[in-house]
């Protein structure tokens, strides 16, 4: 791929786009359209006409005990990720009507945030604050 991205040298931003579109054709790496099923259309709708509306997010948490190995956590859902369609699944309008857009390979990167500084009682309330911010946050199907 590297002698391909030499190639680009000189092109005019079209030759270029359309060069970049082959290639990622050739890797398979060109995300896959599809249309909505009934549910998601409606999913879609709601969202358009509600953008900030959190309904649809199920949040739930888990309190581990022991040495957490995050980047192997990490590397766990992203093996989950890279097996399920509907997890690299996105909705997105074009001219105004929507696809669902499936991405070849997608990685989800998990947010550390260490409250091990805070006092038990105080960790515990900004725990709580956290995720109560997190599941009040609308999901973004286009992302």
């Amino acid at each position: 791929m590297n002698a391909e991205i030499k190639q680009m040298d000189g092109l005019s931003v079209d030759e270029k786009r359309k060069l970049l579109a082959d290639l990622l054709r050739q890797q398979n790496l060109e995300p896959k359209k599809f249309s909505l099923s009934f549910a998601q259309e409606r999913l879609w709708f709601l969202t358009q006409l509600e953008p900030a509306n959190p309904s649809y997010n199920l949040p739930f948490a888990l309190r581990l005990s022991g040495e957490l190995d995050v980047a192997e956590l990490e590397k766990s859902i992203n093996s989950i990720v890279a097996r399920h369609e509907t997890l690299r699944t996105r909705f997105v309008a074009v001219d105004g009507e929507p696809f669902q857009f499936v991405s070849a390979n997608a990685t989800a990167t998990l947010e550390v945030l260490d409250l091990t500084s805070l006092p038990t009682d105080t960790a515990e309330i900004e725990l709580k604050r956290l995720m109560t911010t997190l599941a009040e946050q609308p999901f973004n199907l286009a992302r």
